[in-house]
């Protein structure tokens, strides 16, 4: 473990201190670093090698040979990482021991100092005793008619073996491992062997009662040689390239040990007085400068820039670029040299995001208005048609964008693309209702597509039938639109008119007109209500029409045709019970007949219009008497003929056929 560690820098201006610190590392079996603090150009180093191992059957106990302890002043630069192996010491046994590790200081995989180990002794160490570590380069040959060889040069010790598998070993060097490693083990098989110790090369010994009892060769920077049976094996070499070297060979006891003893003179800077450059900026401002006045004794400065911004360049100078981000950064800086860092002086930077304006994707649609929200209620608005409210109501095509701009002054901006294409207008007209017949309905719109609800695909459609009637039509753009019409078509009625067939003579009565359906209207010659009187249309071919409407308004007539004669000839008077016409028809001169006597007679003649034609009184007339008539200047036609005889009353008609 690292233990007594002491450290200080001096970071008050003005000041200039001495302070000696020792660092000591002991056994660890691992490897430790140092790093030189700052102002510390020069280190002195004392390393200590591992003691070998003791026999733990022998009274007094056997103990294995001492470590060298080397010491000497390097050069060094602040910051530097030395690489710290202590060894430790050799493995005890019963029989026969392990050499110990040895000590030493690395810098960049190359020794500056290492300090030999110790050898490891065997049962018999009162007349052998085990060998100590030198402080030359190269081992010590272990001891014995027939021991292993010394190392040199940083070379590995060679090893001895009383039968080829009873071997004892020499400690390994400094270039067998600049890291350090645990040695070699001796080995023996008869009951057990020692095992390598952890450090710069120690060595391991072989046991066994009557065969191999050999001490292990120390390491160091040069391992020792293996023993002969019964002997001790020989030290490790050392290793100094320091200045004032002080170099001991065998006197350190136990574990291995290194001691750093350095001074730190000098001070640190002063902090930077002030951090010049933007406290607070928006996004959307680009790079940031800052800047420092030169601090006296700094060589070099320091800059740490916060999260969300990022340091561009500059570090090291006085003049920093820095790329903000949105949100709060600390700036920091210290002034630098060999002897530390000043207190940092900081700065708060605060980066605003600019608003975030999203108008949306481009629109395309049919019509209509579209409704661009800038957002950010609060901010202050700026559209490409002047306008200055949060929303802008479209309703044309065009590129449109705004920019907004927050309380902080941050602006940013947004663009939208709006087509709204023209919807076709579709007309099919108001709803119609007709009498039979079709209807050509038009969606227009010249060059669409059309689809109709009964599935045409035509522009125009001929509807024969009553019914609703719609149309989608879409344009080039695929617009669509569409109307729907009502269409009553009503079946026309059959209309047949019938009245008396054959020939109608002009004198006969007014016959009845028929017509189905029934409630319709006859016109026409000789026509009275649903009467057809031949005497009132007079002789010739006549064209009655039978007219009728049903309940949709429809209407449909029929036109027949009725012959009217004279039917001349001697005909027998009709008696009306009180006078007989005779001859009727007539051509103007005829006698009118009493049946039975009369007193105060009056005849009066009139035409079908009304107009008296002839009138004449007589006194008293007796049965069968004849008055005589003559009628002038009257045209063919019939004649109503009145004849009073007191209160009794007679008519009869009169055909005048010239």
């Amino acid at each position: 473990m690292r233990r007594n560690l002491l450290s200080f820098a001096c970071a008050i201006a003005g000041m200039t201190a001495y302070a000696q610190t020792t660092v000591t590392f002991n056994y660890t079996g691992a490897l430790q670093t140092f790093t030189v603090p700052p102002c510390v150009t020069t280190i002195h180093i004392e390393a200590r090698g591992a003691q070998g191992g003791e026999v733990t059957v022998q009274a007094p106990l056997p103990q294995g040979g001492l470590g060298a302890t080397m010491t000497g002043d390097f050069a060094v630069n602040p910051g530097d990482v030395l690489s710290i192996i202590v060894g430790g010491r050799g493995s005890s046994d019963p029989s026969s021991s392990g050499g110990g590790g040895g000590s030493g200081v690395n810098l960049n995989s190359t020794p500056l100092i290492v300090a030999g180990g110790g050898a490891g002794v065997d049962f018999q160490d009162p007349f052998y005793p085990g060998q100590d570590a030198v402080t030359t380069n190269d081992g010590v040959v272990g001891n014995g008619g027939d021991p292993g060889a010394a190392g040199t040069g940083g070379g590995n010790g060679g090893d001895h073996a009383y039968t080829p598998t009873n071997i004892s070993r020499g400690g390994n060097g400094w270039l067998a491992g600049n890291n350090g490693s645990t040695g070699v083990d001796g080995t023996s098989s008869n009951t057990t062997w020692t095992t390598g110790t952890w450090g710069l090369g120690g060595g391991g010994g072989s046991v066994g009662y009557g065969w191999c009892n050999c001490g292990g060769g120390g390491g160091g920077y040069s391992g020792g040689g293996s023993a002969d049976i019964n002997n001790t094996g020989g030290g490790g070499g050392s290793y100094n390239v320091g200045t004032n070297q002080v170099n001991t060979g065998g006197n350190n006891t136990g574990d291995g040990m290194v001691i750093i003893t350095y001074t730190i003179s000098g001070s640190a800077p002063t902090s930077p007085t002030m951090i010049a450059g933007t406290a607070n900026a928006c996004a959307s401002s680009g790079t940031l400068t800052y800047s420092i006045p030169p601090v006296a004794g700094a060589t070099g400065y320091t800059w740490t820039v916060g999260s969300p911004s990022t340091l561009l360049s500059g570090q090291g100078t006085t003049n920093i670029t820095v790329q903000p981000g949105t949100g709060t950064s600390v700036i920091s800086v210290t002034a630098d040299n060999s002897c530390g860092s000043s207190a940092p002086t900081s700065f708060t930077l605060t980066i605003t995001a600019p608003p975030v304006v999203a108008l949306g994707s481009n629109v395309t649609q049919c019509g209509g208005t579209i409704t661009l929200d800038a957002q950010n209620p609060g901010a202050t608005y700026l559209w490409s048609d002047a306008s200055t409210n949060q929303t802008l109501v479209v309703s044309a095509s065009g590129t449109y964008y705004v920019t907004v701009t927050d309380v902080s002054g941050c602006s940013g901006t947004d663009t939208m693309v709006a087509t709204i294409n023209t919807v076709p207008t579709v007309a099919l007209g108001s709803d119609i209702t007709q009498c039979g017949g079709t209807v050509t309905l038009d969606a227009q719109n010249a060059g669409s597509i059309y689809l109709w609800n009964e599935g045409t695909t035509t522009q125009t459609l001929v509807a024969s039938s009553s019914g609703t009637y719609s149309v989608v039509v879409t344009d080039a753009n695929g617009c669509s639109s569409s109307d729907e019409i009502a269409v009553t078509i009503n079946t026309i009625p059959t209309v047949t008119g019938s009245a008396p067939s054959g020939t109608v003579c002009v004198a006969d009565g007014a016959s009845p007109l028929t017509g189905t359906p029934s409630g319709g209207t006859w016109a026409g010659p000789g026509v009275m209500g649903s009467m057809f009187d031949p005497g009132m249309a007079g002789l010739g071919t006549h064209q009655l029409i039978y007219d009728y409407t049903d309940a949709n308004g429809c209407s449909a007539s029929d036109t027949i045709s009725i012959f009217v004669d004279v039917c001349t000839g001697i005909e027998t008077p009709v008696s009306n019970g009180m006078f007989d016409v005779y001859p009727n028809p007539n051509s103007g001169t005829f006698s009118v007949q009493f049946v039975a006597p009369a007193t105060n007679v009056v005849i009066t003649i009139t035409d079908l219009a009304g107009r008296t034609v002839y009138t004449s009184n007589t006194t008293d007339v007796a049965a069968g008497t004849m008055i005589p008539v003559e009628l002038t200047g009257v045209s063919n036609g019939v004649y109503m003929m009145e004849v009073r005889s007191g209160e009794n009353t007679a008519t009869q008609k009169v055909m005048i056929s010239k």
